[in-house]
C-alpha cells in the first residue's frame, strides 16, 4: 500500500541516456490530441478571413500554439515524469490550452482578457513543472533555473499586456514570445543542455 502511495507522487527523473527507447504515456498522447484540435480550429479561423490580416492573425496564434507544444515536448523528452501531482499539471495545462483556442477568435479584440490568461496558464504550469523537476534534480538546475526564470518572466509580460491597450498590448506580445525564443535557444543554453 504504501509502494504504491509513493508511485502516486514520483517525482520527475532526469534523462540522461537517450539510446533506450522512451515509453510515451497515454496522457502524451492526450495532451497531443488537444493541439490538433487546436490547429483545426485555427484553420477554421483562417478559413474565416483569407485577408493578409487573417493570415497574419493566423500565422501568430499557431505559433503561440506550436510554442506552447514545442515547450511541453522538450520538458517531456528531458524529463520522466508521471505521477499524480504531473497528471494535475497536464490536466490542468490541457484546459488552458481549450480555452486558448476557444477564445482564439476574439484573441485581437480589446477584451480578449481570457484568451491572455489562459496562454498565461499554460506558461506557467511549465515554468511550475521546471521548478519541480530541477527541485528534484539538483544536476539539472541551471537549464530548469533559466527555463523558469525567462518562461516566468515571459508569462509576467503577456499578463501586463492586459493592462495595455493595442497596440501596445501586441508589441508586448511579440517582446515576450522574443524572450521565450531566446530563452532555449541561447549560447548558454545549449551549454547547459550539453551538460547531459
Amino acid at each position: 500500500m504504501l509502494s504504491k502511495l509513493k508511485a502516486q507522487w514520483k517525482p520527475p527523473q532526469l534523462v540522461v541516456k537517450y539510446d533506450e527507447e522512451r515509453k510515451v504515456y497515454w496522457l502524451e498522447l492526450f495532451y497531443d490530441l488537444i493541439y490538433v484540435a487546436a490547429v483545426i480550429q485555427l484553420g477554421n479561423l483562417l478559413a474565416n478571413d483569407l485577408s493578409w490580416s487573417g493570415a497574419a492573425k493566423f500565422a501568430f496564434l499557431f505559433t503561440l500554439i506550436w510554442w506552447n507544444w514545442t515547450g511541453a515536448m522538450f520538458y517531456y523528452n528531458r524529463f520522466i515524469a508521471d505521477d499524480s501531482l504531473h497528471r494535475i499539471l497536464v490536466f490542468l495545462q490541457m484546459f488552458a490550452i481549450g480555452n486558448m483556442v476557444i477564445f482564439a477568435p476574439t484573441a485581437f479584440e480589446p477584451n480578449n482578457s481570457a484568451f491572455i490568461l489562459s496562454y498565461f496558464i499554460t506558461r506557467l504550469i511549465l515554468v511550475l513543472q521546471y521548478l519541480r523537476a530541477g527541485y528534484h534534480n539538483p544536476i539539472a538546475g541551471k537549464l530548469t533555473n533559466r527555463y523558469a526564470l525567462g518562461f516566468g518572466f515571459g508569462s509576467l509580460l503577456w499578463l501586463l499586456s492586459l493592462f495595455l491597450p493595442a497596440p501596445f498590448r501586441y508589441l508586448i506580445w511579440v517582446l515576450a514570445l522574443g524572450l521565450e525564443f531566446y530563452i532555449p535557444t541561447s549560447q548558454q543554453a545549449r551549454k547547459n543542455i550539453a551538460l547531459f
